[in-house]
């Protein structure tokens, strides 16, 4: 594509020495083959353009089938270049409550099952319109399955994670319409230890249905839950608008309104400083009419990986309930995480976390919620698949019961394609 862009230039530069070098020869003033010469100039100056917009199309599709995200596939119209994507991500659970202990297969919520196809057209000056749409499909979610209900596999989770409308543009930014994440979805979960697949802040998502025994029978709907008591705060995806401004030095902004009279806001930043990689982000959430009785939350995070393979990642939250008497709710979260390569199949990384939330339940007086967890994933490059596995432990305190630990154990693999 280089060679045919030189070549332009070199037979436009030829052609115009040739037409002068006639014209003089005749005795004919070169004035009069202006207008000819303009006209082959444009002609060729508009075929350079068009093989520099292929060249960066080429670009951006062999950048992301390098990324082993995606694929392009061949569209009805022409000008569209159409990206079909997804995962399956299935896993075992053993948790132990002291009461009972059980074996669930389940889909793993940590980042679900899911299939996508986002549309796009490139346009001159850095700029493309696109479309998204994508799918959650899971049977067995992990944070679903309890004592109670072992296997959900009939009940088929499928819902709509994405029906997206953008304009993205270097220099103005990018304009979203549609369901999609608001300004704060992801906020809390800024993470580059390479274990998110297996756990992460939202430490319920392995294990959220399991419910805490206080030494009696475990009664349905009665004693509480793990997601009943935890939480990161994240922000969601909702239907609703969306501004992100383009990237001032890794930094930028993102304002959303959503249905219901919802807003959020977030400060985003990323940026590799000599081989250390920075992520974070800070954000505001006031949720909308359909939000019961909390009112705003404020919430962040950050990681950084050094690049000797050794990373932290931290991460606070506060749930604001306005005009119910109810107190704060917080969140607390911290890893310590080192990737490397013990095979050459790909990367190994491993991690130690820790989290505390306080006042989460609000039909619960009281509750103190903790957990570590230890987390190992082996990525096979060739496969495009993660193998992990991870134990975790819950511990839960009330103003009136100190529970039992649930003891948890959970591993499996996701393939991309």
């Amino acid at each position: 594509m280089r060679k045919a862009i030189w070549t332009g230039y070199v037979s436009s530069a030829l052609l115009v020495l040739g037409m002068a070098t006639s014209s003089f020869a005749n005795g004919d003033s070169p004035m009069s083959d202006l207008d000819e010469l303009r006209q082959i100039i444009e002609r060729q100056q508009a075929q350079l353009d068009n093989q520099a917009m292929e060249i960066r199309k080429l670009k951006e599709q062999m950048g992301d089938e390098a990324e082993g995200g995606s694929v392009w596939v061949k569209s009805t119209k022409p000008n569209v270049n159409v990206e079909l994507y997804g995962q399956v991500n299935r896993a075992g659970l053993w948790a132990d409550n002291d009461d009972v202990s059980e074996t669930y297969f389940v889909d793993n919520d940590n980042s679900s099952s899911r299939m996508g196809l986002r549309g796009e057209v490139f346009l001159p000056e850095d700029a493309k319109v696109g479309a998204r749409v994508e799918y959650e499909f899971q049977s067995n979610a992990s944070n679903d399955v309890n004592q109670f209900e072992s296997n959900r596999a009939s009940d088929l989770d499928l819902s709509l994670r994405h029906a997206d409308l953008y304009w993205d543009n270097k220099t103005y930014g990018k304009f979203s319409l549609g369901r999609g994440s608001t300004s704060t979805d992801g906020i809390a979960e800024v993470d580059l230890s390479g274990t998110s697949v297996v756990g992460y802040s939202d430490v319920q998502a392995s294990a959220g249905g399991i419910y805490f025994a206080d030494g009696g029978t475990v009664v349905e709907d009665v004693n509480p839950q793990v997601k009943d008591v935890f939480a990161n705060f994240d922000g969601p995806r909702e239907d609703r608008v969306r501004y992100d401004t383009p990237k001032w030095h890794g930094l930028w902004l993102s304002g959303t309104a959503f249905s219901g009279d919802g807003y959020d806001a977030g400060l985003w930043y990323s940026r590799d400083y000599n081989g250390t990689k920075v992520a974070a982000g800070a954000g505001w959430l006031k949720f909308g009419d359909t939000s019961g009785s909390n009112d705003q939350q404020y919430v962040g995070s950050a990681s950084m990986l050094f690049d000797f393979g050794f990373n932290v990642t931290l991460a606070y939250g506060v749930r604001e309930f306005e005009d119910s008497g109810f107190d704060d709710a917080d969140f607390y979260y911290g890893k310590l995480g080192y990737r490397t390569e013990l095979i050459q199949a790909g990367e190994t990384c491993f991690a130690a976390d820790y989290g505390y939330n306080e006042d989460v339940a609000t039909s619960i007086a009281g509750d103190e919620a903790s957990v570590w967890s230890l987390q190992a994933v082996q990525k096979v490059d060739a496969w495009s698949t993660e193998f992990y596995v991870m134990f975790k432990q819950f511990d839960l305190e009330t103003d009136v019961e100190d529970y039992e630990n649930i003891n948890t154990v959970f591993g499996g693999a996701r393939l991309k394609f």
